[in-house]
């Protein structure tokens, strides 16, 4: 701070000006020493940094803990679910990918098993973690809801092939909008690439 001070003095000398005292968010430099900082989150949904730089991992997001703004058109909230609606299955995937493995197979086809004892729809949710390659924020939030959707879509197709009616289905893709964990670590973003099962009776 001293040094940019004497910089700014000596310059505005140069041009007959007076010395000046340090714009203020020059003088802030000090306090923003990264020991002074935890974890700041960035997401569709804003930016949080209440997170400190020890907290565990993954951390669940609470409601209203990321601040609103920020929010894309690609990146909006579920349609309202009927009450009553029942989670019975998440489905994990690996980074960018939308592939079913027989394990997840296996899960969808139990989904589907307890839909027909039950009666009622299935609603699947494709939910991406925040984060993508370096690119601009535009394609951010493209890249991020293609494979939201896609996500959904193969769960939807897998159950089509097993009989569903298409009817009975209800298939929606929200982006990165809806962390279940803060991904200040990689175990947070894997717990956020998703898609979820719902009954709605």
């Amino acid at each position: 701070q001293a040094r940019l001070q004497s910089r700014l003095n000596e310059i505005r000398s140069r041009a007959g000006q007076p010395p000046a005292a340090l714009p203020q968010a020059t003088q802030a430099v000090a306090s923003m020493a990264p020991a002074n900082f935890g974890t700041i989150v960035v997401s569709s949904q804003g930016v949080d940094s209440g997170i400190t730089a020890g907290a565990p991992n993954p951390a669940p997001v609470t409601s209203g803990k990321l601040a609103a703004g920020g929010a894309s058109l690609l990146a909006r909230p579920a349609r309202p679910m009927a009450a009553g609606a029942v989670k019975v299955a998440t489905i994990h995937f690996n980074n960018g990918s939308a592939s079913l493995s027989a394990r997840d197979r296996q899960i969808i086809a139990n989904a589907l098993q307890l839909k027909k004892e039950r009666g009622g729809k299935i609603r699947i949710i494709g939910h991406a973690s925040s984060r993508t390659r370096v690119m601009d924020p535009v394609r951010h939030k493209m890249v991020n809801f293609q494979v939201s959707a896609d996500r959904a879509d193969a769960i939807a197709r897998e159950l089509l092939r097993l009989g569903l009616k298409k009817e009975e289905l209800v298939v929606d893709a929200v982006s990165d909008a809806a962390p279940l964990f803060h991904e200040f670590m990689p175990t947070g973003e894997a717990g956020n690439r998703r898609a979820e099962i719902y009954l709605e009776s």
